[in-house]
C-alpha cells in the first residue's frame, strides 16, 4: 500500500472513544504490544501498555531492511536523493554507514501518529552553508490530505513553516551548515504546542492556531532542500499511533479491551 494513502484511508475508519466522546485511555496486553512492534524493524522497540512506541533505527547499507519503514525506498544509485552511504563516492571513511540525502527531497515514516510525538535525528553534514541557498535540512510533521500542511525543526534551531521541501515561514535563526559536522536534532508535538530540539535541548515553540491549522494525525520524516548533502546514521521516534493506522494491519485491535497491564515489552 502506498504510505501517502494512509491519512486518506485512516479518515474512514471508526477511532475508539470513551462515552463522553473523548479517546478512551489505551490498556494493551502482551499480544497487543507485539502486533504493534511487529510492524516495525527499528534496532531498538518497545512500547508501554498506554501505547506509548519508541523506535529507534540506526541506518546500515549491509542491513537494507533498517530503512524499509521509511519511503521513498533507499537507493544504491550515486545520483539518488536518498541512497546508502558508500566511502567511495567521497564522504569521509569516518562516516561511511548511514542514509545519505542530498540536493532536495523528503524521506517520511510510512506510520501514522497522533499529534503526540518526537522525533531526534542524529545527522553528518557534508555542505558548506551558504546563505544564498537556504539550505534547510528538517525533522518535520506533516498532516492533512496528501501532507500538505508542514511544520519542521531546522538543523533544531529553526521552527520552519514548509510548503513542499521549502520553507515558506521561519522563526528563529538557521544553523550554518559545517562540513563534517555531526549534529542531533528534532522536534516535539505535545499539546498543541510544536517545539524544535537540539542536542537534547528545546529551542523554538510555536502554538499557533494558523501555523498548526486543523492538527491531526500525521507523519513524520526529514525535509531537505537547497542542494544540501548529509548522512543521516539514526533516527529516534516516540508517540503515540493513529488507531486507525494500526487497524489498516490488525482490523480487530481494541487498545481498550485488554486487561490490567503494567510496564512494557521491548525488541532489540
Amino acid at each position: 500500500m502506498n504510505p501517502l494513502m494512509v491519512l486518506c484511508l485512516c479518515m474512514g475508519l471508526v477511532s475508539s472513544e470513551a462515552s463522553n466522546g473523548e479517546k478512551a485511555p489505551w490498556n494493551l496486553n502482551k499480544t497487543q504490544k507485539a502486533q504493534i512492534l511487529d510492524l516495525f524493524t527499528a534496532k531498538e522497540k518497545s512500547v508501554t501498555a498506554d501505547g506509548v512506541v519508541t523506535l529507534v533505527y540506526s541506518f546500515d547499507s549491509d542491513r537494507p531492511e533498517t530503512a524499509t519503514n521509511f519511503f521513498p525506498d533507499v537507493s544504491f544509485a550515486p545520483n539518488s536523493r536518498v541512497k546508502w552511504a558508500d566511502h567511495r563516492w567521497g564522504y569521509s571513511r569516518h562516516f561511511h554507514d548511514g542514509v545519505v540525502i542530498a540536493d532536495k527531497g523528503e524521506w517520511f515514516h510510512t506510520a501514522v501518529w497522533e499529534p503526540d510525538v518526537r522525533m531526534d535525528v542524529d545527522f553528518v553534514s557534508f555542505t558548506t552553508g551558504n546563505a544564498s541557498r537556504k539550505d534547510l535540512v528538517a525533522a518535520t510533521f506533516a498532516w492533512s490530505k496528501k501532507n500538505r500542511r508542514r511544520v519542521g525543526s531546522n538543523l533544531g534551531t529553526q521552527l520552519v513553516r514548509l510548503s513542499g521541501v521549502k520553507a515558506s515561514g521561519r522563526q528563529g535563526k538557521a544553523a550554518p551548515f559545517v562540513h563534517e559536522d555531526r549534529s542531533r536534532f528534532g522536534f516535539e508535538l505535545k499539546d498543541g504546542s510544536f517545539t524544535t530540539r537540539v542536542m537534547g535541548s528545546s529551542r523554538e515553540s510555536t502554538s499557533s492556531k494558523k501555523l498548526l491549522k486543523d492538527l491531526s494525525a500525521g507523519q513524520v520524516g526529514l525535509v531537505w532542500s537547497g542542494g544540501v548533502t548529509g548522512v543521516v546514521n539514526e533516527i529516534q521516534i516516540r508517540g503515540r499511533l493513529s488507531l486507525d493506522w494500526i487497524r489498516l494491519y490488525c482490523p480487530d485491535f481494541d487498545p481498550g479491551s485488554a486487561a490490567s497491564a503494567e510496564g512494557s515489552i521491548s525488541h532489540q
